[in-house]
């Protein structure tokens, strides 16, 4: 009686002490940069004061994560996908692991809903799509199969789109797009022409929780969405001319509305959408030519073509500055984006490869993690000048990537 007396009071003070801990860090300062750095090939994740140039949180992580972090909105979780097939959920404040699960043994995409109630993994192994809670318990599995069950498919990429309450799945074997709403209101869903649910045809399932199918003529990569919510944009994979095709899908009437042919293997996933006179232009990126094709989103026309060193990831830029940043290979390529030309050119060290840039709130600094065999460091430059503020020594980086949110700062860890 007396044990278990004692084994409660433990636990009832485990949960005291869980509760007590600060939902944000503490300190009254602002600590606006805050960056969550991934290294040793996945296993360590730290967050790192931009300003302060230090450390504030370090962790070991069992699972290799892989991509970019979903922030949860409230700003207290991230969650990642590895490898292995686990989905990972940590606390930043402080940095623990909160939950994990395992959706199947190759995970290949996660995408956090806008409301950060939901989150969908798909996976290449099994060949499946698994919806869960932000708890990280399974809610619904989906077979990636065609309607008549005679094919299967990897999932190439997910994406959530918040407007419309969705996310998005990309088949890598089976030519169609997906979207699963995660809106109790969503109409039912008629598998077959659109026609259908109009004129009250063929059985309907509910719009909520299910999918959605567009059919296309090639399946699709990663994705974005576009400019308008009811755009979902991805590319081909290259054919043997060594060109690949960016195609526009029009969520509302599920089909294809556009189709341009891009050499090499444009990444819309790494795409920045910015306005020049008036018209709003998609960069994108190009994994195998150093290319940053831009395209008209009101014509979906090709209206430049902008050289880089090397092939590249993603392009980035900050609000109220003319100029965009592109990885490229050994170099950082500046690009105006009212004259559609490269204009600046930051070189990293030698043999090195670049990641793609991330900028503190205020535009000021850009941060891009630099990669040399097992090591690597990251690099901090004055976003004007384009010199080197500071060189931080990391163990095989993977990605550096900005904590969403002002937060406080908590002291540095020793």
């Amino acid at each position: 009686m007396i044990r278990a007396g004692l084994l409660l009071l433990l636990a009832l003070l485990h949960a005291l002490a869980a509760l007590a801990q600060p939902a944000s860090p503490p300190g009254g300062t602002d600590g606006r940069d805050v960056f969550m750095l991934v290294e040793a090939s996945g296993h360590r994740l730290s967050l790192f004061d931009a300003e302060r140039r230090t450390v504030l949180q370090r962790l070991d992580s069992e699972h290799a994560l892989q991509g970019a972090p979903r922030f949860a909105p409230d700003g207290r979780h991230a969650f990642f996908a590895a490898a292995d097939g686990w989905v990972v959920k940590f606390e930043l404040w402080p940095l623990r692991l909160a939950a994990q699960a395992q959706v199947g043994t190759a995970l290949r995409a996660i995408a956090l809903s806008g409301d950060g109630r939901w989150l969908l993994a798909g996976n290449a192994a099994p060949r499946t799509a698994v919806l869960l809670d932000t708890d990280l318990r399974a809610v619904k599995t989906f077979a990636l199969q065609t309607l008549d069950g005679r094919r299967d498919s990897r999932v190439a990429d997910v994406l959530d789109v918040a407007p419309r309450r969705s996310f998005v799945v990309a088949l890598q074997d089976i030519a169609e797009l997906w979207e699963i709403s995660y809106d109790p209101q969503a109409p039912p869903i008629y598998d077959g022409l659109v026609h259908d649910y109009k004129m009250g045809e063929a059985i309907a399932k509910p719009g909520y929780q299910n999918a959605r199918r567009t059919p296309l003529d090639a399946p699709l990569g990663e994705l974005m969405s576009g400019p308008n919510a009811a755009y979902a944009i991805g590319a081909t994979a290259p054919g043997a001319d060594d060109a690949a095709r960016v195609l526009v899908v029009n969520l509302d009437v599920r089909r294809a509305i556009a189709s341009l042919p891009i050499d090499g293997a444009p990444n819309p996933a790494g795409g920045l959408v910015f306005e020049r006179q008036g018209v709003p232009l998609l960069a994108m990126p190009n994994s195998r030519q150093g290319l940053v094709s831009v395209i008209d989103t009101r014509t979906w026309r090709p209206v430049a073509s902008l050289a880089t060193p090397a092939p590249g990831e993603a392009l980035r830029s900050q609000p109220d500055t003319p100029y965009a940043w592109v990885d490229a290979g050994p170099a950082l390529s500046i690009l105006d984006t009212r004259t559609l030309a490269a204009v600046a050119e930051v070189r990293g060290p030698a043999d090195a490869r670049l990641g793609p840039v991330q900028f503190t709130r205020d535009g000021r600094l850009a941060l891009t993690m630099a990669q040399a065999g097992g090591e690597g460091a990251l690099l901090i430059h004055d976003a004007v000048t384009l010199g080197l503020v500071a060189r931080i020594p990391l163990e095989r980086p993977v990605g550096v990537y900005r904590v969403p949110g002002p937060v406080a700062r908590p002291a540095p860890q020793r």
